[in-house]
Parts: C-alpha cells; structure tokens; sequence
C-alpha cells in the first residue's frame, strides 16, 4: 500500500470559525471543511488509509490515518459537510491542542499549484518528517515509517529486478527482504546458500532414486529455483479480485455506518440502504421507495468488469455510480483481466555470499541479468540432453524440435533479493560479474530499530544498549560501522527473561571476541566494550 499525505487547514486565528472547527475536529475525529469553500482542494483525492495533518494557526498540530471521507450534510456539522474521518488524531500536545510544529517549506513539498486550497498534498519525504516532529510514540508512526522504507527499497527492487541487502550482523535484512515481498504481494521462495550448494540443488542435477524393486539409479530433477521459475512462468494473479473485495467490505460498513446515524449515504442520485442479505437497496429516510429492487454484489461487480448489468436500462448508470464511488473513496483500482497479469514472485537468498556463486548459477549468470529478463534471455542447461520431452520453458518459447528441449528463462515476474554481511570473510570471493547484476543497499543497524517494538518497554533499554556499544566498536582499530551490533540480536533477551547481561554473556561477548580475534589487548578491549554496553542504563542483570 502506498499511502499519500495531505495537509488540511482548520482555520487561522482571527478567523471567526477558526476555534469552533478545531473543536469540530475533535469532537467528531476527523477534519471538516464548509461546503460553501472556495478552494477545497484535492478533498476528492483522499481515500482509506491515507494521513492527514491538520493545519491550525499555521502550524500543525496533528495527524490522523483516514477512515472514509464524506459529503452528507449532517445536522450537526452546521454546513461543515465535507468530512474526513480519521481512527484517531494524534496531537503535538494534548493538554493544547492549538500547539503546532512549523510548517517551513510546506509550498516547496506541496505537489499541485493551488497554494489557497483548504486541502494539499505533500510529499513523502516532508511528511514523514513533520509525523516525527509531532508525535513518534505511537504505532501508526512506526508503521508508517517501516511503509517508507520498504516501499523505497520496493521501488529499487522493481526497478533493478535483483537486490542485494547488505549489512553488518543482525540489522534485520532477512526481516525486510520478507517485508518487501509481502507488501508486494508476491510469492515467495527462500533459500540459504552455505559452501556445498551447487548448481544440482538451484538450477538442476542427478538425483538417486529407488525403483518399484529397490534398484538404485539416478534421475534429472530440476533444482530449486528452476521449479520456481517454472511456476512463476504459469501463475496469473486474481489480485483485483481481493481488492473488490476490500472496496465492497468499506463500502458496506460505511452504510451501515449512515443507517445508525440516521444518515443514508448518497452515490449518484439514490440514497442506499441495505437488504437483510448485504445488498444495496433503494432507501429514503424521509418516505419509502418505491423501487423495490436492490443492487447485489455480482452486479456491482459484473459492472467493474465492464459487462453489461442485470437488468440493464437505467440500473447501468446507478451500479456504475456505485463503481466510480467505491474507485473515489475505496481505492479500487482500474480493472485488468487477470489473464493479462502476472503475480509478482520474490526469490530470496539469505547469506548469499556463502555459497560459491559461480559453481550454482553457472550459465544463469545470463538469465538473471536485469537486460536479459524473459525469453530474450534464454539459455539451455548443463543437463538439456536428457531432456525428453518440452518442459515449461520449451513451451513458452514454442520449441518443438525434440532435439533442443531443455531451455530455461527468468520470467519477468521474478525478483531475486540476496542478503549478506559486510564482514563475513567470503564476501570477497563473490566476482564482479556477478556483482554487476544487483543492486547493493546497506542496512544499518540504526535504520531498522522498529522490530525492537515488540519489546515493549525493554525498546528505549535496547535501542540505549545499542547505540553505545556500536559507538565504542567503532572507536577500536581495525573495526567500522561495518561491525555494529544490529537489532535482532537484542530480540535474544526475551529468552534470558528481559536479564541484558545474560544476553551479553551468551551472545555478544562471543562475536565481539571473533572481531577482535588476533589483535592485541583482546580482554581490555572486552571490558571497554561492556562498559560502553552498561553505561547509562540501569542494571537489568537480575531480569526484573
């Protein structure tokens, strides 16, 4: 999901509607703007899921994830009918509400032209910046900046096809390649390579096998990756299906939402209600209708797909109202035939340094090449002659000849994300050839704090220990940052019952120990590094 921000004014101070707005705010969780404004904005551009700041005084003071946004004129809101409903607003301050943070370079991060519109949209960067300013202590926050990073090293992998997560220990990178691929919806595959990996066990090889009579022989049997490929090559996606679904669901609870407010939503020229099965029913709350029949999923959806609805006449224009309502305020997305896409699938290859990269690849250091995705990229395996009949790759190619079975691709829909630590002594056997097909971004052990969430009070403790420790080790001779300590390995102290010297003792000790292995003053460089560890936190040694 990418998100877009938007900054909304509440009103200025002097205004005389300004204060009773906030309190509008606040009241009813959300941010409201007059239907009698000039300059409303981009209000239609703000879907679910989307964050709004308000804006008051000039400064802002807060910020909210958007629930659903609204134009019924409710009664209460006096003519401030164009609503945007958040879960919650979180403020600079909550004792003040009206305290702000400066808005500084707001018209340089704003994308449109309008500069006296009551809504804006800003840039990313700008935003995520003003969210830490106002409040980083809640959940939304980290799981909007986890969001901005993934969706950064999302954008890297789409484009390059191959990504190398490098880094020093325990920064998180297998963690992220997960993340990555989830976001992306993808199949995933895993693998980690070690010192035997061989191309047997990732493209293809002879394996034994036992026949009916317990004979022992040997059989092709393709590796891996090749497998993966393979179902890569035959998959289409239902996404869109998923995502009408999701649209629906919102649509429904927002009705229904209406209905106990006394306030039925209006899409197109009808007022809804709903039928006692879910369906869309013609509905007034002043008098009934005198329509009896209701607009069922299918038909919305037989709509969305561009078939012709059931009955057709007049109710086409009322489903496609419905249609153009959920793609405004829903984020459904423009339908494709699912035939014409292709799932994403993400390969992931964890410590993908350890293994001997040319003896497992071999001659798909081709295939994988961004350049060369697809069936330009075809090559034929070490294995291809006792191929006998077409597999899938053959196929797809249209390869009939019996004679040149055996081909192999990387199907445009597969992504490869590698992992490896910076310091691991085999990074330096990996060849340059190989290198020149990945993107390479570092991890570094500050960046991926946020899985420490899941410590709950003991994050402050860790993030502290952290800090501190990596500063020190990159104050010895012969160590970098190359050598931090990341955040997975502070994870470990829920197992020692929250006791960090326990963790000290059985996991970090022992690593500091191999990156000082043949230097000198091993043991004072150990008792500096603890003290570094320990200083400025309380004793957590007894695990209390």
């Amino acid at each position: 999901m990418k998100r877009r921000f938007f900054i909304c004014s509440v009103g200025e101070i002097g205004q005389d509607y300004a204060k009773d707005n906030l309190h509008r705010c606040v009241e009813y969780n959300g941010h409201f703007m007059h239907r009698d404004t000039k300059h409303k904005g981009v209000f239609d551009d703000v879907k679910k899921d989307d964050i709004i700041f308000l804006k008051y005084n000039d400064r802002l003071i807060a910020y909210g994830k958007v629930k659903y946004t609204d134009t019924i004129d409710k009664e209460e809101l006096g003519g401030w009918n164009y609503a945007i409903y958040v879960d919650k607003l979180f403020f600079l301050d909550d004792s003040n509400i009206e305290k702000g943070v400066c808005n500084y370079g707001v018209k340089d991060a704003s994308i449109g032209t309008d500069q006296y519109a009551t809504i804006k949209e800003i840039k990313t960067s700008f935003a995520l910046k003003k969210l830490e300013e106002i409040n980083k202590t809640n959940q939304l926050f980290v799981e909007i900046k986890m969001e901005s990073k993934i969706q950064v090293l999302m954008d890297l992998l789409k484009s390059t096809r191959n990504l190398i997560l490098t880094g020093a220990p325990g920064t998180g990178k297998t963690y992220l390649a997960r993340q990555i691929a989830d976001v992306m919806d993808a199949e995933v595959g895993f693998v980690q390579f070690h010192p035997s990996y061989d191309y047997t066990d990732f493209v293809e090889g002879l394996r034994p096998v036992q026949d009916e009579n317990g004979n022992v022989g040997f059989e092709r049997k393709d590796g891996v990756f090749k497998t993966f490929c393979a179902k890569a090559l035959k998959t289409s996606t239902q996404k869109e299906d998923d995502i009408f679904d999701e649209a629906w669901d919102a649509l429904l609870e927002q009705i229904r939402e209406g209905i106990a407010n006394e306030k039925l939503i209006k899409i197109g020229s009808w007022e809804y209600g709903l039928s006692k099965f879910d369906s869309l029913k013609y509905s007034s709350l002043n008098s009934p209708s005198k329509y009896s029949f209701t607009i069922t999923k299918q038909n919305v959806y037989d709509v969305y797909q561009g078939k012709k609805a059931r009955p057709s006449g007049g109710y086409q224009k009322d489903m496609q109202d419905i249609v153009d309502y959920m793609q405004q305020k829903f984020n459904l997305a423009k339908y494709v035939p699912s035939q014409e896409q292709k799932k994403d699938f993400v390969f992931i290859i964890d410590e993908i340094n350890r293994g001997e990269i040319s003896k497992i690849f071999g001659e798909l250091f081709f295939s994988i090449d961004p350049g060369y995705r697809g069936k330009k990229g075809k090559v034929r395996t070490q294995y291809a002659n006792m191929v006998e009949s077409p597999n899938e790759f053959d196929i797809e190619l249209g390869i009939t000849d019996s004679k040149n079975y055996g081909h192999f691709f990387v199907p445009e829909n597969v992504y490869i994300i590698g992992t490896m630590n910076d310091i691991d002594r085999s990074v330096e056997s990996m060849d340059f050839a190989f290198r020149r097909r990945f993107a390479f971004k570092e991890i570094k052990a500050n960046e991926n704090t946020e899985m420490l969430e899941q410590l709950g009070s003991l994050k402050d403790e860790a993030i502290q220990r952290m800090t501190n420790l990596n500063a020190a080790i990159e104050k010895v001779d012969g160590l970098s940052s190359a050598y931090h300590i990341g955040a997975s390995y502070f994870l470990k102290v829920k197992d020692y019952g929250n006791d960090f010297g326990k963790l000290w003792e059985y996991h970090l000790e022992g690593l500091l120990r191999e990156y000082l292995r043949g230097m000198q003053g091993v043991e004072e460089t150990i008792i500096e590094l603890k003290k570094a560890y320990d200083n400025g936190v309380a004793d957590s040694n007894n695990g209390q």
